[in-house]
This record gives structure tokens, C-alpha cells and sequence, in this order.
């Protein structure tokens, strides 16, 4: 199970966020509600209802100072079952970096928290049967060593992950060299060098070794972002396995015009699930951050491939978005992992007054199994509604439709979920979203 200590601490940083509000860039919403569900449990016949009451709260808190700056971003719903068809759970995930910087421009401290849910089945629909928390923590120190505009790092850290259920929980030990040069344009090259050891708590999990060489290059010009990875990553497990597979990614941000943008993303990693996880509530997948339907629980390091692109349109009181992506994950311990992930999204938000909102959204993706050749089509539709009842309260609608068809029969399901919510809102208003969990 997830330990006390990474709660508390995941509790530490969002009370030193209230804290330190008015020393920075700090948002946030609460909200209480009531939901319903005419599937809970997401099966093909004998449908159970359920209700729910939840309570949840979205923030995202942002501080530079000279000594001390924080990022940190939480989205999560504690949820009841009032008719007791599951226990009480968490929906959500956080994701927040501390940097303190002990001695300004030579030596730092980073303490990270990654909290989410994964998949414990990852060929069944996500329900809390089939998925369970994992909390990835890390802290380690960084030395820098700047000279005219040649920069060189070293830097260790030291890493716990707690799974909640499966027996994969692992602490790691990760050390690396970094020696690159920023131009007078503003372009970065560097050369770095990882090394990284898991270890298991767990004699039956094999514990391994990874070791990466790779140059880097970012670029940020006045309408375009670059940012490049290309390099090798080794990887040796205790029986004396081994394998190794090239490193590669590209991430391009172009801003067309003062309302949009387009990013394109593409690349190959040897990663494992206590990465993917951090990696998609930073950014990296698609959905409701933590709700586990992208990751799935493993013991096992795997290839990721994969691609993306997304569009967003931002102007007046209009917003607007679509992206698709592509990934294809491969294991060569559980080949029975193996899948292949195709997926769709569109979002388009309307501000209809000044106190009215409207949103709608949607997903169809479409996953391949390799070694099963089975596969599975989903396709989720939400629409919301936000009423702003005062200059902080708020009443907030949601509702979800979630269709799931596969080529064996196994697994599908149709899903219709409602909530209505109170909200209570600080900071810049925020376009209107679903989040019911």
C-alpha cells in the first residue's frame, strides 16, 4: 500500500502551497458532490447502479525564488459508494517538484512526488477492481558548475515506488553527468550519461540495471520550441539477461498564430511503468491524469514508442482542441503485454455569459494486443455544464457516456455517469472541463 509518509508529504506540499499563496501563482478549485452511475461495474449484462458522493480539488501552484521554487499540480476526487458496491477510493493524481537551491548557481535539492493510479489488468475495463494507486518518490541533490556559457552537472537520486496491491514496490538509485554549452542565441547542446540501479523488495521480481549516453539539444525561438533527445540505453537484469535499444525524442511547439498552437511529439525509450506513470502526469498521456488507464502495473522495463500530435485554439471565450497519438509498448519478460495503442481526442469549451460555461469532449481509441491478437475499441463522450453563482461559488454538471467493444466479446460494456457538484473557486477563472471520476 501506498505509505503514510508520501501521503503526508503530498498533504505537505499542497498545505505549503495555501500557505505561500500571495507569494505565488497559486489556483485552485474544491468541490463537493452527488453522482450516479447505471454501470459501476462496467460488465456486458447484469448491470449494478451505484451512487456516490465525492469530494475533490484541482490545483496548481507555481513559485520562483531565489533560494526555493515549486511546481506542483494535483487533480483527484475522494469518492464514496453510498451503496457500498466498492470500498471509498481516490480518482486522480498529483504531480509536484521542490527545488531548493542550498548553495544559488552550484548546489540544489529536488524532493518529487508523482501520485497516480495504474492498471492491474490491463485487458479488463478500468474499474477499482482492476486498478490500484502507486505513489513514486524522489529526492537527490544536483552540483553545478558554470563556466562562461559552458555548464556542467552532476546529480544523484534516490527513489521509492509503492504499489498498492502487486508486489513491484522498488527503490532505485540513479547517478548522472551532464557537460553541454548554451550559444548566444539561446540554443543548448549537452552530452549526458545516466546510470540507474533497481532493486525490488521482492526476491521473485528481477532487479536490474540501466545505463543511457545521449546528447541533447532545446531551442526556443520566438514562435518555435525544439527540444531533441538521441542517444543509447543499456540494460542488464540479474540473471545476466541483456538488451539494449536506441533513445530518441523530438518535441516541437509552434505557436501559428496569438490563439493557437500545434505540438508534435515522437520517440523511443527503454522505460518501465514508475516512469510512464510520472511521465502522463506531467503531460504525457492523454485523459484525467492518474486514472490509470494508460499504465500498466509491472516489475518489467519495456520499449515505448511512440508519437503524437495536438492542436489548440484559445480566443475570446472560445476553446478548442484535437490531438491524436500513437504508442506501441513491448516486453520482453511479459510479451503477453505486448499492445499497440491508437487514439483520438476533441474538446471544444464556449463561455455562453459571464456566468455560464458549457464543454464537450471526446475520445475513441483503439488498442491491439500482440500475442492474444485481440482488440478493443472505446469511445467516451462527456459534456459539462458550469454555472457561476457568486465571484468564488459555482454549480457544476458532468456527465460521461463509455462505450468499450472488443473482438473476443470479452470485457464490454456501456456506461452513463452524472454529477452534479458545489465548487468553490481561487485565482484566474479556468475553461470548463469534465471531471467526473
Amino acid at each position: 500500500m501506498v505509505s503514510r509518509s508520501k501521503i503526508a508529504l503530498l498533504a505537505g506540499m499542497v498545505a505549503a502551497a495555501s500557505g505561500t499563496a500571495a507569494h505565488a501563482e497559486l489556483t485552485y478549485t474544491a468541490d463537493v458532490g452527488a453522482g450516479y452511475s447505471d454501470n459501476i461495474t462496467r460488465v456486458g449484462q447484469d448491470e449494478v447502479s451505484e451512487s456516490m458522493a465525492s469530494a475533490g480539488l484541482v490545483l496548481d501552484w507555481q513559485e520562483r525564488r531565489p533560494r526555493f521554487s515549486a511546481d506542483v499540480s494535483v487533480d483527484g476526487d475522494y469518492v464514496h459508494y453510498l451503496d457500498d458496491t466498492y470500498d471509498d477510493d481516490i480518482v486522480g493524481g498529483l504531480d509536484g517538484t521542490l527545488d531548493f537551491k542550498l548553495l544559488p548557481d552550484r548546489l540544489s535539492w529536488v524532493v518529487q512526488d508523482s501520485f497516480g493510479q495504474e492498471s492491474i489488468d490491463p485487458f479488463s475495463p478500468v474499474t477499482p477492481d482492476t486498478r490500484e494507486n502507486v505513489n513514486y518518490f524522489t529526492t537527490g541533490p544536483t552540483l553545478e558548475f558554470l563556466v562562461g556559457r559552458a555548464l556542467t552537472r552532476v546529480f544523484a537520486t534516490y527513489s521509492l515506488t509503492d504499489f498498492e496491491r502487486t508486489s513491484f514496490d522498488s527503490e532505485r538509485v540513479l547517478g548522472g553527468l551532464s557537460i553541454g554549452r548554451r550559444s548566444a542565441s539561446g540554443d543548448g547542446l549537452a552530452f549526458n550519461a545516466v546510470t540507474e540501479n533497481v532493486k525490488f523488495k521482492n526476491d521473485f521480481n528481477d532487479d536490474y540495471d540501466r545505463a543511457s549516453a545521449y546528447l541533447s539539444y532545446d531551442r526556443a525561438g520566438a514562435r518555435t520550441e525544439i527540444s531533441a533527445e538521441v542517444g543509447y540505453t543499456w540494460l542488464e537484469l540479474e540473471d545476466g539477461t541483456k538488451s539494449d535499444d536506441p533513445r530518441f525524442s523530438l518535441e516541437v511547439t509552434r505557436e501559428l498564430s496569438t490563439s493557437s498552437t500545434l505540438e508534435l511529439t515522437l520517440g523511443t525509450q527503454l522505460t518501465d511503468s514508475s516512469n510512464a506513470l510520472r511521465s502522463d502526469l506531467g503531460g504525457g498521456g492523454t485523459g484525467t491524469p492518474g486514472a490509470g488507464s494508460g499504465v500498466t502495473s509491472s516489475a518489467a522495463p519495456y520499449e515505448n514508442r511512440y508519437a503524437s500530435l495536438a492542436w489548440q485554439f484559445n480566443r475570446h471565450r472560445t476553446s478548442l482542441s484535437l490531438g491524436t497519438d500513437w504508442s506501441d509498448d513491448t516486453y520482453d519478460q511479459t510479451p503477453e503485454f505486448d499492445r499497440e495503442r491508437l487514439n483520438f481526442n476533441a474538446s471544444i469549451g464556449r463561455q455562453i455569459s459571464s456566468r455560464m460555461s458549457v464543454s464537450l469532449q471526446g475520445n475513441m481509441s483503439n488498442e491491439e494486443f500482440v500475442t492474444s491478437g485481440a482488440s478493443v475499441d472505446t469511445l467516451e463522450l462527456g459534456a459539462a455544464m458550469t454555472w457561476q453563482l457568486g465571484p468564488t461559488l459555482g454549480l457544476r454538471f458532468d456527465f460521461t457516456r463509455s462505450d468499450r467493444q472488443s473482438s473476443d466479446g470479452l470485457g464490454e460494456y456501456v456506461e452513463n455517469r452524472a454529477f452534479l457538484s458545489l465548487t468553490y473557486h481561487s485565482g484566474p477563472s479556468r475553461s470548463p472541463g469534465s471531471r467526473a471520476p
